[in-house]
Formats: structure tokens, sequence, C-alpha cells
């Protein structure tokens, strides 16, 4: 999200942009996720407005999320049913987050909207981009909805990898060789827009 963000804020500043799983303007799907983290968030018992000792476990929010991640497909052929309870325990990979960053990072992304100074008109806001872009998106992400990214597309005319991966949101990792791929074909290229 970040990528869109400087290449309409800062456009002389870099080469080229590449986005992975980003995006410029949240869809209302993107919305309705992070306003229901938040509130799994704040509705933890541990969570005490921000002011907690221990840090929270957020059973909630890692329950919301897990719904989200990864597809239903994904998760009905790699969990089996037998081993619900081993991954529904576990269905949480990556402690490194605290509670805290979470809220903030989800209320950071909430306010992402690149055509915001550009009188709200995406159009706008994608004129001002003046470098080659590649823009990578999964059309079964749940968790950042593809929608604005591929509009954003196609008004700066950038390059763009669209992945159907039932991996959902970790496609970035399911994917990674063809990513890799794509990404090094994109910067070794000789594009320039003006």
């Amino acid at each position: 999200m970040q990528a869109f963000q400087w290449a309409v804020s800062y456009p002389e500043f870099m080469d080229k942009i590449v986005s992975i799983e980003g995006s410029p303007q949240l869809t209302s799907w993107d919305m309705l996720w992070l306003r229901t983290g938040l509130l799994a968030v704040e509705s933890d018992s541990d969570w005490n407005n921000g002011q907690y000792t221990t840090e929270p476990k957020l059973h909630l929010f890692d329950s919301v999320f897990s719904l989200i991640l990864r597809t239903p497909e994904y998760v009905a052929s790699k969990r089996p049913t037998k081993d619900f309870e081993k991954f529904f325990a576990g269905r949480v990979e990556d402690g490194s987050f605290a509670a805290a960053d979470r809220f903030r990072q989800m209320q950071a992304v909430l306010t992402q909207d690149v055509a915001a100074t550009f009188g709200g008109s995406l159009e706008r806001a994608a004129a001002a981009v003046r470098v080659p872009v590649l823009i990578i998106v999964n059309l079964q992400d749940h968790v950042v909805n593809p929608l604005t990214s591929l509009q954003f597309a196609k008004l700066i005319k950038a390059q763009i990898l669209q992945l159907d991966s039932n991996c959902g949101h970790i496609a970035v990792s399911c994917e990674a060789s063809r990513i890799d791929e794509t990404i090094a074909r994109f910067l070794r290229s000789e594009e320039h827009t003006s």
C-alpha cells in the first residue's frame, strides 16, 4: 500500500514501483473486515483499552483473521477435519505482532486512499504516477481485495501479475517463484514512462 502512496506522493523519487497484494484505495470489503478486526481486538477482555499489562491473546481476532487469510478451499483441503482441534489451537502462525501493533496497523490501513489528496478521484491520482509500475494481485485474496488495484493498473497502464491462488493472502508464499521471476523481469526491463 505504501508503494501506491509513494507513486502519487513522490512520483519522481523512484525509477519503478512494485506493489504486492496492496491497494491504492480500500473497498467496502476491506473496510468491513478491518473494522470487524478492530472490534474483535477491542472486545478482548485482556485488551483493556490498550492499557494491558500482559500481552492479550486476541483469540477472537485470530479467528476472524484465520477466516480471511486463506480461502475456504485451501483450509478444507490442507487442514483435515480429523486435525481440526490442533489447527484451531494454532491458527495464527505469526506471533511477532504485538496486540497494539496489530490494532494500529488496522487503523492505519483504514486510512489508505491515494485519491484523498486528489479530490477523491482515482483518475487524478493515477495521472500523478510517472514511472513504470508492476501490480501483483491475487483474485482470491480476502485480506486485500484486488478490485481497486486492477482499476488503478488500467488507469496507469501498469504491468499486472494476476494470480488466482486458493492460498488467499499468503499467495505471496505459495506463488513465490512466479512472483520473483516476474519482478526480476520487470526490474530488468528498459520500460520508462513520462
